[in-house]
């Protein structure tokens, strides 16, 4: 599943349930890609909800983890228990640069790319560090 479809789905999935669902940008990477985070939570009146923030798609091979929290957020909103007292924030795709590429390109290899001075979205290296990890023999 491609970044886009990430988004189609996470789109999808608010459509179907508008009363639970908002879908806010929490920034967009590198490349202009948009972060979605979905917010799910029932229009109770209670105003002091503990938050459960699931984020995934951290690093560009991680193919599994944005699927997995997919799955959560479909339970999410199927199970009103889970929303009566609580808020869910899930960000599906982290990192939708590294996740396309590695899709697109060689899958074996991941370069890091980040635009913020002083930080490394994994391994907090400096900001003018930039690295190949390659598992090709």
């Amino acid at each position: 599943m491609l970044g886009t479809n990430i988004t189609e789905y996470v789109n999808w999935l608010a459509s179907q349930h508008p009363d639970l669902v908002i879908v806010e940008e929490a920034g967009r990477s590198v490349e202009g890609r948009a972060i979605p985070v979905l917010i799910i939570t029932s229009s109770n009146s209670q105003t002091n909800k503990s938050v459960i923030f699931i984020e995934a798609g951290v690093h560009a091979r991680e193919w599994v983890s944005p699927l997995a929290a997919l799955k959560v957020a479909s339970e999410v909103v199927s199970s009103p228990d889970l929303t009566r007292h609580l808020e869910w924030r899930i960000m599906p795709l982290v990192n939708p640069d590294g996740y396309l590429t590695s899709w697109t390109t060689v899958r074996t290899t991941v370069e890091e790319e980040s635009s913020c001075t002083g930080w490394s979205q994994v391994r907090g290296c400096r900001h003018q560090q930039k690295f190949w990890i390659s598992l090709e023999k």
